[in-house]
């Protein structure tokens, strides 16, 4: 039986956080929608708010495959399985 697939972010894979926020960098618009734009923020910054036809599930999809996709040590399950991924994503954005 396979051993449960146990995803980390701490130590020697701080280089997955930095990906985390290297795509939040390099997506704004995706960023906002992850994070809650607001209608208070946006009134007050006075810009308009950001709305993706994509929803949430979606974009951490799009962000966990950014992270994981091309590492070589998770590469494979990535490509078998990516759900567990894309919740361990999730959780790290909620931490």
């Amino acid at each position: 039986m396979k051993k449960t697939l146990k995803i980390q972010w701490e130590k020697t894979y701080a280089f997955r956080t930095d990906r985390f926020v290297e795509w939040c960098n390099d997506n704004p618009d995706k960023r906002a929608k992850l994070f809650s734009d607001s209608t208070q923020d946006v009134r007050e910054e006075g810009r308009t708010k950001a709305q993706l036809s994509s929803g949430k599930k979606n974009l951490y999809f799009e962000l966990a495959k950014y992270i994981f996709e091309d590492e070589p040590e998770v590469a494979e399950e990535w490509k078998v399985k990516s759900q567990p991924f894309v919740a361990a994503t999730q959780r790290r954005h909620s931490a």
